[in-house]
């Protein structure tokens, strides 16, 4: 515990907080000790650097996150777990409703299996850019390659957007694809993400809803896959996006003005 800084956070510490530093302190590593999203951010201390992404679930460990930027996977574990135990049952099935909440708790689920894959590129990059490591180690980078591709399919297979809206988490699918050389599932998925959004945003918008976080948040997927595409090279599809965002934003300022 020495090893660890703990900042505290929203300025006080409740009796939660001092129960669990107490269950820190005492248990001195001997048995793991795991959180979710939910209780990593109820907390008064901030524990995130030493969450280390286990699959749904966050490990605490003395280890701090080298960097703070990105999440902290342990991609050996995670992927056993998330693609070899995990059960995705009935994500694929059209016939299921899913709830609001549910949907939520389903995008944490893709949004941890694009950690995993945002991880396992890091680690095949930080391989691949030490040119004077041996040739076994050149494998293991395309390992960690194959193994980042076989996770962003395995999600859209498990979890389709066609099922439950690709949303937010999809960006940054969509990203990953595009870096791990997978350009067809990268356009496929992203005219999905973008006839979702502008479809979600569309509706809101011609109901004189005005900036619910629906329209936010789909307006801002908009202008995200056009800076994705333009960044990709897909400058025809980068300037369909281009011209949807800016639509909804000018037809969102004239109905602003008309109701003041």
């Amino acid at each position: 515990v020495n090893q660890m800084q703990w900042k505290v956070l929203r300025g006080a510490l409740e009796k939660k907080d001092l129960a669990l530093m107490d269950l820190i302190i005492s248990n001195n590593w001997e048995r793991p000790i795991y959180f979710n999203n939910t209780s990593l951010s109820q907390l008064n201390i901030d524990l995130t650097p030493y969450a280390i992404q286990e699959g749904n679930t966050y490990r605490l460990l003395p280890i701090k996150n080298p960097n703070p930027d990105k999440d902290f996977v342990n991609t050996e574990v995670s992927y056993d777990n998330m693609i070899n135990k995990f059960h995705y049952r009935g994500l694929d099935n059209p016939k299921l409703y899913f709830t609001e909440d549910y949907r939520g708790f389903v995008l944490n689920h893709r949004s941890a299996l694009n950690s995993l894959a945002e991880a396992l590129l890091d680690e095949h990059d930080v391989i691949k850019n030490k040119r004077d490591e041996v040739v076994t180690l050149e494998g293991a980078a395309e390992d960690k390659l194959d193994k980042a591709r076989k996770t962003l399919l395995f999600s859209l297979e498990k979890i389709p957007g066609t099922i439950i809206p690709l949303s937010f988490t999809g960006l940054n699918t969509i990203e990953l694809l595009f870096r791990a050389g997978l350009k067809e599932k990268a356009l496929e998925t992203t005219n999905l993400l973008g006839s979702q959004a502008n479809d979600i945003a569309a509706y809101w918008i011609s109901n004189n809803s005005g900036l619910t976080q629906d329209v936010r948040v789909n307006v801002f997927i908009l202008g995200e896959l056009q800076r994705i595409m333009y960044e990709n090279g897909e400058n025809e599809l980068g300037k369909k996006f281009e011209d949807q965002y800016e639509a909804h934003v000018s037809n969102l300022g004239i109905k602003t003005r008309d109701t003041e």
